[in-house]
């Protein structure tokens, strides 16, 4: 019967798995929206596996190697490849896009052409750094030190649909941040750094874990955990990068305030 409990979380660690090996796959044949959804449905087995443990009572050891293992593939490198074949199809310029004027206006070096796609590794490079940190680090059992790998992706799987929703419905807002963020190759290198950066940084970051059920004492979670869904319902997939930089932005004011507080 232990076994069979067993076996549940671990099924679920599979499918997260799974979820990255397929999101790789779809994002080397140019099929990034499917290398998105990949990512996104891995993060719901992810999520599950840890549940399941814990609610079965069957937390182990073999259990968290098997999760941190899953997750390097489906958090580190599947969002790495995606953001390569990203960048891959901007710098050769293939995207036949109306609202890109940026790829009409940049002149890409043949350096630059090569060096572009290959900065999206630094994110299963720094992942992996990130990913070992937290496997020994006692500290980060109800925070985060650093921006956890599952964020870091989400933040870059929500990108193809962005990008396909702008120009669906097109707007001035849109295609501003089209031209100068979603389909500018510097742009988005810069952002490939500054996560990475984060995944290794020591900054804390809250974690959407409940002590309890009480309000006062979980305050932060369940104001973004509404501000989240709100922003879902009205933003779509351009909620994602908002709700991102929101809890990034959060959690860093959350201790800025402590500090202040404790001095006084």
């Amino acid at each position: 019967m232990a076994k069979k409990r067993r076996a549940v979380p671990n099924f679920f660690t599979i499918g997260n798995l799974m979820g990255g090996i397929l999101s790789i796959l779809f994002a080397l044949t140019g099929k990034i929206e499917w290398s998105g959804y990949c990512i996104f449905v891995a993060i719901v087995f992810d999520f599950f596996d840890g549940f399941m443990a814990g609610l079965l009572r069957v937390k182990s050891d073999k259990g968290k190697q098997m999760d941190s293992l899953a997750d390097i593939v489906t958090f580190g490198v599947s969002p790495g490849f995606l953001m390569f074949s990203i960048l891959t199809v901007l710098t050769e310029n293939e995207l036949n896009i109306p609202m890109a004027s940026f790829l009409e206006k940049a002149s890409v070096t043949e350096v630059q052409h090569q060096l572009f796609p290959s900065l999206a590794f630094l994110l299963p490079i720094f992942a992996l750094f990130r990913l070992a940190k937290f496997n020994v680090d006692t500290h980060q059992s109800t925070s985060f030190l650093g921006v956890p790998t599952a964020t870091m992706a989400i933040f870059f799987a929500a990108f193809p649909f962005i990008i396909h929703d702008a120009v669906l419905n097109p707007s001035d807002t849109k295609s501003w941040i089209m031209d100068y963020i979603l389909l500018n190759p510097f742009a988005l290198a810069i952002l490939i750094l500054v996560f990475s950066v984060l995944m290794v940084s020591r900054i804390p970051l809250f974690a959407l874990k409940f002590k309890n059920y009480d309000f006062k004492n979980n305050q932060i979670q369940y104001l973004f955990l509404i501000f989240s869904i709100g922003t879902i319902i009205l933003f779509k997939y351009w909620a994602v990068p908002i709700i991102v930089l929101v809890y990034i932005f959060i959690s860093v004011w959350n201790i800025v305030f402590q500090t202040k507080s404790n001095k006084k």
